[in-house]
């Protein structure tokens, strides 16, 4: 059974990166380009890789919140529990 679902998930990852395309701007972005840049197409370019990066960011920095909160409560539960165990505590230092 846990097999089975180590492999149903990676297929499920592997099926989501798969079919990836490149797109150089959100649709929004993409008419914004032409009508705010001048006239050159890599300063187009630029600006849409500009756009790109900065919606990643924002859709990145949550996550980073929740794993560094995450993180920050795990170290706590265990510092808490090797004080309320003293067993533990000596073990881990061997």
């Amino acid at each position: 059974m846990f097999r089975r679902s180590i492999t149903l998930l990676f297929v499920l990852a592997l099926a989501l990166a798969g079919p990836a395309r490149s797109v150089t701007a959100c649709p929004m972005c993409s008419e914004t380009v032409p009508a705010s840049s001048g006239q050159e197409e890599e300063a187009q370019r630029r600006l849409s890789r500009a756009y790109n990066s900065s919606i990643y960011l924002m859709v990145g920095v949550p996550y980073l919140l929740l794993g560094t909160v995450g993180f920050m409560v795990y170290r706590h539960l265990r510092v808490r529990d090797a004080n309320a165990n003293p067993s533990i505590k000596e073990a881990g230092s061997l």
